[in-house]
């Protein structure tokens, strides 16, 4: 339930995270009034990635909407671009958070930071309320691990994209050496002590 999209977002909002201006939708007809009223400005992207089917978030562009009509057959995530001078990928082990962020000023494929091969991540202080609003998120969706991103806008605003319950780590540790795995270890041996 975690890795669903649409709750997520809601409950990511809820809690006072801002998120994107989305529209999930299977009617074209509403795609097409949301393009409209944010020209240029759209990024989709699927419900579900899985790994036979797994596309980057994309910008819309004109091609795209001429098979507007396609939208009717399969839900779809639209969603404002968010400009951004860093992407943030947020660790979150129990009570534990690790921060990290790349700029993205200059990437090649700034929309989506999986693109970005050459992306290179530092630690980065969150501020302690974003902090205690993904701890928040956490504990609604009933996790111990999840791996978060977001991103930081020009004018200082921290954007919640997305939660991954299973989202990789170690790219985020060999970077920055922060201590996830062990974070990780540490929290399974307490689950074990618990029981």
């Amino acid at each position: 339930m975690a890795a669903h999209k649409p709750y997520q977002l809601t409950l990511a909002q809820r809690l006072g995270l801002q998120i994107p201006e989305t529209l999930m939708t299977n009617d074209s007809e509403k795609a097409r009034v949301f393009w409209s009223r944010h020209r240029g400005e759209i990024v989709h992207k699927q419900f579900i990635a899985m790994g036979s089917t797994w596309r980057e978030t994309r910008r819309l562009t004109k091609e795209d909407e001429a098979h507007a009509a396609s939208v009717d057959c399969t839900p779809t995530i639209f969603q404002r671009y968010v400009p951004a001078v860093a992407d943030l990928r947020v660790t979150m082990v129990g009570d534990a958070c690790f921060a990290a962020s790349t700029d993205v000023r200059e990437a090649a494929y700034p929309q989506d930071v999986r693109m970005n091969l050459e992306a290179k991540y530092e630690p980065f202080e969150l501020p302690l309320e974003i902090g205690e609003r993904l701890q928040k998120l956490m504990h609604n969706l009933g996790l111990v691990y999840g791996a978060i991103d977001m991103r930081l806008t020009p004018d200082g605003q921290f954007v919640f994209l997305e939660i991954n319950p299973a989202g990789q780590f170690l790219f985020i540790e060999k970077a920055t050496g922060q201590k996830i795995s062990a974070a990780i270890a540490d929290s399974l041996l307490q689950e074990n002590v618990q029981k």
